[in-house]
């Protein structure tokens, strides 16, 4: 999967698009969350521990810089596994990390202010290891497990809510509920999609396709079979967000002899199914789509000062 996202990143050109930021540095993680620009390095050891996470405004002001590694002394690496942020400004992160060979990864769930000081640090359970989160209006963090690390699925929970300060608020859904995804998220056959809309947490996932929404306020929830495009024989979702009630989807075709697979961007809707979608700006740009921002795509590229430029657009 981190071969595919260096290719997404290296598969740029020059355009003349709507550009709305340049970042100072390359990310292989990137989103738009509650008006910043959020960037981060996946995986750090002990050769390359600076600056993991880096926030910006949406003109790629450097906000704030966090370096991970630092801050569990026993770590020889550590992955970043999702950045979020908080109404309040609070940055929040999921992480594990390794002690070394011989030892058992570890996941932590941890809280910074705006400033990059850490608030507060949450030690998780082997089976509570995320793999996305959101946070709500009223702080509260919302998480997608990773796997069941050998436990029963009936026994693990798909959802894990925290309150701002870590506690556990509640735990909604079994993994059992979920056969393609009971044991756990096969991220290596496409990404995730996992948000927070309207009172709602909703996640995709490419083992299942189905698209899952949860009431934050009654714990119901909703799951729609929405398939994927199926415009080549094999595809693979590079990148799953929610517009409305719809979803938009970049999506990686099989690749032919001689020549790498076709990207495309496509939007499901619960009546009209698959059909692709076109950028109005950033059509040459089309290498990452990250994150929604009110129905409007986020994309972004390589440059040759070794930064990203960001672009926004409408789609056709």
């Amino acid at each position: 999967m981190l071969r595919l996202l260096a290719l997404a990143l290296c598969l740029s050109s020059v355009v003349h698009a709507q550009m709305f930021a340049h970042l100072d540095d390359i990310s292989n993680s990137l989103k738009v969350n509650r008006g910043y620009i959020v960037a981060w390095e996946v995986g750090s050891n002990a050769q390359h521990v600076a600056d993991q996470i880096r926030i910006y405004d949406k003109r790629g002001t450097p906000v704030t810089r966090i370096s991970m590694l630092p801050l569990v002394p026993e770590a020889t690496s550590m992955d970043i596994n999702d950045v979020a942020i908080g109404p309040t400004g609070v940055i929040v992160v999921a992480a594990t990390y390794s002690a070394g060979p011989g030892t058992l990864p570890s996941s932590v769930l941890l809280y910074f202010d705006l400033h990059g000081q850490l608030q507060s640090a949450v030690a998780l359970l082997p089976w509570r290891q995320i793999a996305k989160l959101v946070v709500d209006e009223e702080s509260n963090v919302w998480t997608l497990t990773e796997s069941t690390t050998g436990k029963d699925p009936s026994t693990v929970p798909m959802l894990v809510e925290y309150d701002s300060t870590g506690k556990i608020v509640r735990e909604l859904l079994k993994r059992s509920q979920f056969p393609a995804d009971a044991d756990i998220l096969h991220s290596d056959i496409g990404m995730v999609g996992f948000g927070y809309v309207n009172g709602a947490v909703w996640f995709w996932t490419p083992a299942s396709q189905d698209l899952v929404t949860v009431d934050i306020h009654n714990g119901s929830f909703k799951k729609v079979h929405t398939g994927m495009p199926n415009q080549s024989p094999a595809e693979t979702a590079m990148g799953t967000h929610r517009d409305g009630d719809s979803l938009v989807s970049l999506i990686l075709g099989a690749p032919k002899l001689y020549s790498p697979g076709t990207w495309g961007i496509f939007r499901w809707s619960p009546t009209q199914g698959w059909s692709k979608i076109e950028p109005v700006e950033c059509q040459k740009q089309k290498t990452l789509l990250r994150d929604m921002d009110n129905g409007k795509g986020i994309f972004a590229r390589s440059t040759q000062d070794r930064g990203m430029d960001v672009c926004i657009s409408d789609f056709q």
